[in-house]
C-alpha cells in the first residue's frame, strides 16, 4: 500500500490526491462492502453546481463493492452552500472562509445490510481547509441502527494515511500552518444491539473541506480488535535543495513522520499526477521521525522548491 505526502505552494482545495488510497480492510466471516470514487462532477453528473446551496435531487449510488449504499446529503452550511460534486473531489462550497464553519452534514446509508451485522466500519478519506476536516465538535462520524442513534465510533478513530496538500496562514499562531488530506478509519462493534434491518453514519464537514473516497465495510463476526493499522506519510520538515556545481547534481533532505519501525522505500514526483516516480535508498524510520535525502542530475532547485510530491511503499510492495 502506498503512502503520500506532498510539499509546494499549491492552493489547497485544487489539490487532486489520485495517489492517496483508501485501505483494504480484511474482515472475517461474511462481509460486504459499499465504496464512492471519483466523487467528482465526471462521476456524478446531475447535481448541484457550486456554492452546493442546492438541495440533491437523489442519492449519490456507491460505485463500488456491492453497490446499493447510498451517500445522503442531510444540510448545507451555516452560510450560503454545501456539498457538491466539483470538478476533482466532494466539495463542501461557500461564499465565505470561517474556520471550523459548518459546511454540510451527509449520511452513508445502508438499507440492506449483512444478515446478523456485528462489525461496522467506514473509511473517509477528506481534505482540511484551515487546519479542520470534519467540524469539532461533533462533527465526527456517528452510527444510526434502525434509525436510533448509537453514537460515535466504539475504538478510537485511526489516522490511515495523511498527506501534506498546502499551507494556510494563521491568525492565532500567525504563522503558515500545513493542510492536510486525511484517510480517516471508524471502527463499531454493533454486536449486541439485536436485529439490525438499516444502518446510517452521520457526519459534518467544515466548509472548503473536499471528500475524495469513501468506503463502508461489514461483517457477520464481530472483531476482537482494531481491524486497522495507522500507515501514514506526513511531510515534517523541509530542506533546502543544494545544487554540486563539480557534480552537477541536485540534493535536498526532507524530514517525515511515518509508521514507526519499518522500512520504508521513498520516492517523488514533481507533478502530482506524473507516472515516473523516483525511489530514495531504503531507509529506517526508527521511532516514526526520520529523514530522507533525494539527489537527481542537473540543477532542480527552482523545481523542488515549487512542489515535490512524495509516496512510500514498503520493499516487499510490488
Amino acid at each position: 500500500m502506498l503512502l503520500a505526502a506532498a510539499v509546494g505552494a499549491l492552493l489547497f482545495w485544487f489539490v487532486a490526491p489520485a495517489f492517496a488510497q483508501i485501505v483494504p480492510v480484511s474482515l472475517a466471516g461474511t462481509t460486504s462492502y459499499h465504496g464512492w470514487s471519483d466523487m467528482t462532477r465526471r462521476g456524478f453528473p446531475g447535481y448541484p453546481d457550486y456554492p452546493g446551496s442546492v438541495a440533491w435531487s437523489q442519492p449519490m449510488g456507491s460505485n463500488l463493492g456491492s453497490g446499493d449504499a447510498e451517500l445522503q446529503r442531510l444540510a448545507g452550511g451555516t452560510t450560503t452552500g454545501g456539498p457538491f460534486p466539483a470538478e476533482e473531489s466532494l466539495y463542501f462550497g461557500s461564499f465565505r472562509q470561517i474556520p471550523n464553519d459548518l459546511g454540510g452534514t451527509l449520511r452513508v446509508a445502508d438499507g440492506t445490510p449483512v444478515s446478523g451485522v456485528k462489525t461496522v466500519v467506514l473509511q473517509i478519506q477528506i481534505g482540511e481547509a484551515e487546519g479542520y476536516d470534519f467540524v469539532s465538535p461533533g462533527g465526527s462520524p456517528a452510527l444510526k441502527v434502525n434509525g436510533e442513534t448509537v453514537g460515535r465510533a466504539s475504538l478510537s478513530r485511526v489516522l490511515l494515511n495523511r498527506f501534506q496538500s498546502g499551507t494556510f496562514y494563521s491568525d492565532v499562531t500567525e504563522l503558515d500552518e500545513p493542510v492536510f488530506v486525511n484517510t480517516w478509519g471508524f471502527q463499531w462493534d454493533v454486536s449486541s444491539l439485536g436485529p439490525i434491518s438499516s444502518l446510517g453514519i452521520d457526519f459534518s464537514a467544515v466548509t472548503h473541506a473536499q471528500i475524495y473516497a469513501v468506503r463502508l465495510d461489514q461483517s457477520d463476526v464481530a472483531q476482537s480488535g482494531a481491524v486497522f493499522i495507522p500507515r501514514f506519510l506526513a511531510l515534517a520538515g523541509m530542506g533546502t535543495p543544494f545544487y554540486d556545481e563539480i557534480e552537477s547534481s541536485t540534493s535536498v533532505t526532507h524530514s517525515f513522520i511515518g509508521p514507526p519501525a519499518s522500512t520504508l522505500i521513498v520516492e517523488y514526483s514533481e507533478h502530482v499526477g506524473h507516472s515516473a516516480w523516483n525511489p530514495s535508498a531504503p531507509v529506517e524510520t526508527d521511532l516514526g521521525a526520520f529523514n530522507v535525502t533525494f539527489t537527481a542530475s542537473g540543477d532542480r532547485r527552482a523545481a523542488w522548491s515549487r512542489s515535490m510530491f512524495f509516496r512510500a511503499k514498503y520493499p516487499s510492495d510490488p
